[in-house]
């Protein structure tokens, strides 16, 4: 009488397959290969002038000032959160002073 087949065909009962081990070291890269044949030069561009060249640096310089200037007006608004937030910190710091002197004579006159 035959036995069992396995999981793979094999006659015989098999275990479960164990875990895989770690990764190798990687190889040295191989050599450079030749380099490929130069294909066909393609067509040449639009000429362009020097006012035109120049027109598109303006604009561009342009679309970044206009963008520094609306991070530097964001800016002096986070700013002026940030000083309104110091100010009542500071009243807030000024306001537990008062309380821990009053429960300090509070207790002082409990005691």
């Amino acid at each position: 009488m035959r036995g069992a087949r396995g999981p793979r065909g094999r006659e015989g009962a098999q275990g479960q397959q164990g875990q895989r081990g770690q990764h190798g070291v990687a190889g040295t890269q191989g050599p450079q290969g030749k380099r490929g044949v130069t294909g066909a030069r393609g067509p040449a561009g639009p000429a362009v002038s020097r006012a035109d060249i120049l027109a598109a640096a303006r604009e561009q310089f342009a679309e970044v000032n206009k963008r520094l200037d609306t991070q530097l007006t964001r800016i002096a608004q986070i700013q002026q959160q940030l000083d309104l937030q110091h100010k009542e910190a500071e009243g807030v710091r000024q306001e537990l002073v008062n309380l821990q002197r009053l429960l300090q004579q509070l207790f002082a006159t409990t005691a």
